[in-house]
């Protein structure tokens, strides 16, 4: 039988004594529209009419309510509860989704500012990503089970229980209890001389919510889940009760400011809210502050006057800021407010992509078409054009974002400091430009992954690969290296770099290849401008390496110059990877400074590729495998070196050695090069060798491939008159003929009798 509201309430009070609630009941509470204030339950409960009125309740630091609004995932959570021995109960909401209620008293023992990620991690264990992590706050507010929703239908209902009694004994799994004590302290903010956790919204509060919660104050705080998550920041951390907070807000709701606005509201809370959460301008002057006294805290063209939780709000928020303005400066300067504009040099507009959370390149037809679009500004007509562009390139100019550190990597929203292990939002502040499109996951399993890469290499070549990684990622150049991954055809090369480029996503690579790097170098450096991964295509010739000092600097964080087709040239610093897979690798002059940067990996088993692999790789293993980047990552910073990694001189030794081609193991090991008067003629020498490739089951070349092979390796070919005896009618007669001959070699004779 399923207890009754006031059981439960009551059960939940012996447990909870700090327990509140709020009640409707417009009789006794008229004035404020039938709703009465936040008490404790013990005091109230005596003055609630369980049959009519409708009773939401605080939920305990020891409850854990993960709230599914998809139905279709109930029984794999409830399943996954079971299998761990959980005890919880489920009800039904009576709309879409189920709510799940679970105790952990320990929870209790930990700090408030702490809990919260701690119970969203607590949600993702048994839930995965199916919840709604706003039920993970210290201060929040759910319907009392059984009871009737403000609408008049019924809310919850009882659907499944372990048992009758509520269990607040349910002990976390040690596994979950090592990961939160390594989980990070949230980041605090000093108020008043005291810590105070840092406010953090998780959706974009619209300025409309703001603004009509100044206006109207509270009427139903349930709903208005913007203001009220406002007011209920202000209380848990600066003020001690509900209604205090709102008289604070209303008190802000005249034309003029008032003078000392330290009286009402906590300045340096304001602040906080005004850089780190972008709170419009004009909402600010409603809170007390000036948002153009200090330009360095609000600098004029780093305001953004809209706020909006989807694109729909953006648009129209957008066309009405912009729809009347004094001149072509005056549009851009308030275009830029709203879309933030970065113009960098000619023909290389930066703009903000609001759902990347980045910075990407824009040409002048893109921005044309937002300004026709959000204004009636004439985009067509030459000299307008025109004027409004000059004027976005003046304005943006002076709109240069912060440049990142090189140990800043961003994952979604979120910027991730290697070194420090610290993290926060992604806005335009910061000229970020390669967004990994997944979120950190919760471990560093990656069963598939694992799985792959022991299919190509073998050894200590897993963490390599695992390393190439994270390296990729991080956008400096800060160990100099070249990767050449090196296997015949069908290893899994490709496969990899493919998984590499899911990873990090497409717009953060490009290809190159060594014909364009010798022949148009001017232009191609371009493409490699803020790309965490450059991959190199396969050519036909090992000698085809021409510019390798253009390479040495791409990888040894030397200025490389670059030019805009149609625009300016200029120098940036490269911090892409380069990686070439190939069955060949390039001839490199131990001199030259790039067979110092050169790496390779061998993938020494056959790849059979049946199905695209990548599609079985599970999403979760792409965010786990961020997570573990993160860590791989920190350690390649601080040590400076791969796994395995040797001195320079053993490194280019290395090279030399398995970079030689079938010629220079054939000459090297079947042929005599100690008489200097050594000669053999060409066809001789041709079919030695090629015996030795149909052995060695390698492509055999044609005689003129054979011919420029010896040449580059130093041999002089040319005419020889070599003596030959004919058998004639008259006996033998000796005689000259001219064969081509290659001088300084010859085949030893051992060689010649096995081959």
């Amino acid at each position: 039988m399923t207890p009754n509201p006031k059981t439960i309430l009551d059960n939940l009070q012996k447990i909870f004594p700090n327990l509140e609630v709020c009640f409707y009941d417009e009789k006794k509470y008229s004035s404020s529209d039938g709703w009465s204030k936040w008490r404790k339950y013990e005091e109230v409960k005596e003055d609630i009419n369980f049959e009519n009125d409708r009773v939401y309740r605080t939920y305990p630091a020891a409850e854990v309510i993960i709230d599914v609004e998809d139905k279709e995932h109930t029984e794999e959570i409830k399943n996954n509860l079971l299998s761990q021995n959980i005890k919880f109960k489920l009800y039904d909401t009576g709309g879409k989704g189920v709510h799940f209620h679970i105790f952990f008293k320990e929870l209790e023992n930990y700090s408030d500012v702490k809990r919260p990620d701690i119970k969203e991690y607590v949600m993702s264990v048994f839930a995965k990503d199916y919840f709604d992590p706003k039920k993970k706050d210290n201060r929040g507010l759910i319907g009392v089970e059984d009871m009737c929703h403000r609408n008049g239908q019924a809310k919850k209902t009882l659907i499944f229980e372990t048992n009758p009694e509520f269990f607040t004994d349910n002990k976390l799994s040690e596994k979950m209890r090592e990961f939160i004590d390594n989980m990070p302290e949230p980041e605090k903010i000093i108020i008043d001389g005291e810590i105070k956790p840092m406010i953090i919204f998780k959706d974009k509060i619209p300025c409309e919510a703001i603004q009509n919660l100044i206006k109207n104050g509270q009427k139903h705080p349930y709903r208005n889940y913007g203001a009220m998550l406002i007011v209920q920041q202000l209380r848990d951390y600066c003020y001690k009760n509900f209604d205090e907070c709102f008289d604070i807000l209303k008190k802000y709701n005249e034309k003029c400011i008032p003078t000392k606005k330290e009286e009402n509201l906590r300045h340096d809370l304001v602040e906080q809210f005004k850089r780190k959460y972008n709170i419009c301008c004009e909402t600010l002057k409603n809170f007390g502050v000036c948002p153009y006294k200090n330009s360095k805290d609000c600098p004029k063209y780093k305001k953004f006057a809209v706020i909006s939780t989807t694109a729909t709000n953006k648009v129209d928020n957008f066309s009405r800021a912009i729809s009347k303005f004094a001149d072509k400066l005056d549009l851009a300067e308030k275009f830029i407010e709203i879309q933030p504009i970065f113009y960098e040099r000619k023909n290389q507009f930066w703009v903000w992509n609001f759902e990347s959370f980045c910075w990407e390149l824009k040409d002048e037809t893109d921005i044309l078409n937002l300004i026709s679009k959000h204004t009636n500004a004439d985009t067509i007509n030459s000299n307008e054009k025109n004027t409004i562009l000059e004027a976005l390139k003046q304005v943006g100019r002076l709109n240069r974002p912060q440049e990142i550190k090189p140990t800043w990597v961003q994952f979604k929203d979120k910027i991730y400091d290697i070194e420090s292990g610290e993290f926060f939002e992604a806005t335009p502040d910061y000229f970020v430009s390669n967004p990994i499109d997944w979120k950190v996951g919760t471990s560093e399993a990656t069963p598939t992954i694992d799985k792959l890469i022991k299919s190509w290499v073998s050894g200590k070549d897993v963490d390599k690969l695992y390393e190439i990684f994270a390296y990729t990622i991080i956008p400096k150049m800060f160990i100099h290296s070249f990767f050449f991954l090196y296997g015949p055809p069908g290893m899994g090369k490709g496969t990899f770099v493919n998984t590499l480029i899911k990873f990090i996503g497409k717009r953060n690579s490009t290809a190159t290849s060594i014909n364009r790097i010798n022949n148009n170098s001017r232009f191609e450096t371009y493409n490699w401008y803020k790309k965490l991964l450059i991959t190199m295509s396969e050519v036909s010739d090992i000698n085809d390496l021409k510019n390798s000092g253009l390479i040495n600097q791409a990888t040894g964080e030397d200025p490389i110059p670059a030019e805009i087709k149609g625009g300016d040239s200029f120098d940036f610093t490269n911090y892409g990877k380069f990686i070439y897979p190939t069955n060949k690798l390039l001839k490199v002059d131990p001199e030259d400074g790039f067979g110092r940067r050169v790496r390779v990996i061998k993938f020494v088993n056959r790849f059979e590729k049946e199905k695209d692999v990548l599609d079985e790789i599970p999403d979760c293993e792409f965010e786990n495998l961020a997570k573990k980047c993160l860590r791989i990552g920190k350690d390649l910073w601080f040590r400076r070196q791969f796994t395995d990694d040797v001195n320079i001189s053993e490194r280019m030794k290395k090279y030399q050695e398995i970079s030689k081609s079938p010629m220079e193991i054939f000459i090297s090991n079947y042929c005599d090069l100690s008489d200097s008067d050594a000669m053999i003629p060409f066809n001789d020498f041709y079919t030695g060798f090629v015996k030795f490739l149909m052995i060695e089951k390698k492509e055999i070349p044609n005689r003129i491939q054979v011919s420029k092979s010896l040449r580059n390796l130093g041999f002089e070919t040319r005419n020889h008159s070599w003596p030959v005896v004919q058998n004639t009618i008259d006996g033998p007669l000796s005689n000259w003929v001219s064969k081509n001959t290659v001088f300084g070699i010859k085949i030893r004779e051992d060689v010649n009798k096995k081959i």
